[in-house]
Order: structure tokens, then sequence, then C-alpha cells
């Protein structure tokens, strides 16, 4: 059976695509991803016992489609997972490059 593999980033993305043709991520600074990844890693590192940082996951699921069969992948990665007793969180961090008093709402993106 044929198997279509996206990411959930990928996935989320294409679900919520609205307005221009733009292909930007509106980043002005190129260091921003830098700068996201170094303070992910700080976050992660405080999060203590119980926690695990940068997670893949992936679920394959059947799809019969107009008398076609294949296997969707999705496949991501959780920022960390919380596991005790009381069962298990995961954990995605965002980060937002610019003035948080400007902003009305969170991105959809992000939420989704």
């Amino acid at each position: 059976m044929n198997t279509i593999k996206i990411s959930v980033r990928n996935l989320v993305e294409f679900i919520l695509n609205s307005g221009d043709l733009t292909t930007s991520s509106g980043l002005k600074d190129p260091d921003a991803m830098q700068e996201g990844t170094r303070i992910h890693k700080k976050l992660q590192k405080r999060m203590g016992a119980g926690y695990q940082p940068e997670v893949p996951l992936s679920i394959t699921v059947p799809v019969s489609y107009d008398d076609v069969d294949f296997e969707m992948c999705v496949e991501g990665r959780a920022d960390g997972i919380f596991t005790d007793e009381t069962g298990i969180v995961i954990d995605e961090i965002k980060g937002v490059y610019s003035e948080l008093s400007h902003m009305k709402e969170a991105k959809p993106v992000h939420r989704a």
C-alpha cells in the first residue's frame, strides 16, 4: 500500500492557508531561528525530572477515498513530554520575535 508522508507543520499550514501567495515567514531578523533554538534548549533544561525534550511523534492511518486506498503518515516532534503518575502532557514551546503589545491574538498556525 502506498504511504503519503507529511509533517504536522506542513499539514496545518496547508489547512489554514489563506491570503496572498507569499512564502515569507515574516521574520525580519536573520538570527531569529537561532535565538529561538537557544531559548527552547534553555527552557527544556529547566523542566526537571519526568520531562523528555524533542520527542519524535508520528501516526499512520489508512485512508480510502474515491476507490483509492493509501496510508497517511503525519510526523512531527514535540518540544517535550511530561510524564508523571497523572499521565502524559505534550509541551509545545512557541516564541514570538516581535513586540507582544502589538499582537492582538495568537498566530493560527501556532494554535493549531
